[in-house]
């Protein structure tokens, strides 16, 4: 809230109305760390409307010089950084359709979220309980090689051992990209998942549910 506060020059009680408007309007999303309380302080408020996040990056920094026909600036932007940009949407995409392909590899996680604390910052949480299993994952809208997934790997295990987890529970760990140039063969407790898995799991799911003679 301080930091809203400081950027648009509103006092953080006064801020509430607002935040709660953009809320119910689907345009901002408070955000917790997953097996935190919904009161915690470590929320952090987000744009949710991709939209509005695309016109906030692209749109809105050269709004007048697109006004005034003179739009290079903003296209030479959006040409060198439009693959950055869908880093976040893909990483939020991943949360949202994970569950349906991680049905495929005998997990069912009835809690799954992000996770952060101080620097460290992980893109997927999945808690299986029945199956007492944690899976860690890293989103990446990227073409990936080997050595990609191996420095993803270390840096994604070194991230786990700062998370609350029970001992007890199995950790499995996963990367999910855009796409792989090659998947390691010999890898334990490690799910590689690419674009066309992530989406053909979800359809294969709604198709299923939807349709009586499935």
């Amino acid at each position: 809230m301080s930091e809203i506060s400081n950027y648009t020059f509103i006092e953080p009680t006064k801020l509430t109305p607002y935040l709660r408007t953009l809320r119910y309007l689907g345009i901002v999303q408070r955000q917790i760390p997953i097996l935190s309380s919904k009161k915690a302080r470590r929320g952090i408020y987000t744009i949710s409307d991709f939209y509005y996040l695309f016109w906030f990056r692209f749109v809105s920094p050269y709004f007048e010089e697109i006004e005034a026909e003179m739009p290079e600036n903003a296209i030479n932007d959006f040409e060198k950084n439009f693959n950055i940009y869908l880093g976040l949407p893909f990483e939020c995409l991943t949360r949202k359709l994970i569950r349906y392909t991680l049905i495929k590899y005998g997990l069912k996680p009835i809690r799954i979220g992000k996770w952060w604390y101080r620097d460290i910052d992980i893109d997927i949480v999945a808690i299986d309980d029945k199956n007492k299993t944690i899976l860690f994952g890293e989103a990446k809208w990227s073409k990936l090689g080997n050595r990609d997934i191996y420095r993803l790997l270390t840096r994604l295990e070194d991230k786990s051992e700062a998370f609350p987890h029970k001992k007890s529970y199995r950790k499995v760990y996963c990367i999910v990209a855009r796409e792989f140039r090659e998947k390691p063969s010999n890898l334990e407790d490690t799910i590689l998942i690419d674009l066309n898995e992530l989406c053909e799991n979800m359809y294969a799911r709604i198709i299923t549910q939807n349709n009586p003679y499935c």
